[in-house]
């Protein structure tokens, strides 16, 4: 396999995804004044123009104000991959880690926790009880059920 070979298999877009960068554009623009955005992205209007017409592309520099200013991943502005917002991946790693978590064990854990705390009459700081509630929870999650003696102690053991 030659170099150009070697390049074109590790683009990880088609040149037809790299064609529609003026839509994309047009999209991560969100119906905003050219004059308004261009001025927030650092360009003149008339360069946004020639971007949007697909007359002219940005340079690297440039893709990144524009991704910017635009709230969007400069990967999927440039390529079409990947998510759009910027933030978009922490929200599905959250709802991905969301749906790991076993409701009945976490209930477990929490019931037994609460009513340690409430029964002794221990305060403890949120902080604190977070770091509680996932430690027994990775214990726990592990084996598939709540050892609620276990839960007692080690939270005897924390409030101390």
């Amino acid at each position: 396999m030659d170099t150009s070979e070697f390049t074109k298999a590790k683009r990880p877009s088609s040149e037809k995804e790299v064609g529609r960068f003026p839509e994309r554009l047009k999209e991560a623009l969100k119906g905003e004044p050219i004059r308004g955005f261009a001025a927030r992205a650092g360009i003149s209007s008339s360069t946004l123009h020639q971007y949007l017409s697909g007359k002219s592309e940005p340079t690297r520099l440039l893709l990144i104000d524009i991704a910017d200013a635009a709230g969007v991943h400069v990967e999927w502005l440039a390529t079409g991959e990947g998510p759009m917002k910027k933030g978009e991946e922490r929200i599905n790693e959250a709802q991905q880690e969301y749906k790991a978590i076993d409701p009945k064990i976490m209930r477990e854990i929490v019931e037994g926790v609460e009513g340690y705390l409430t029964e002794n009459k221990v305060q403890m700081p949120a902080s604190k009880k977070a770091e509680l509630l996932i430690y027994l929870y990775e214990v726990f999650a592990k084996e598939g059920q709540v050892d609620r003696g276990q839960v007692l102690r080690l939270v005897k053991m924390m409030a101390a």
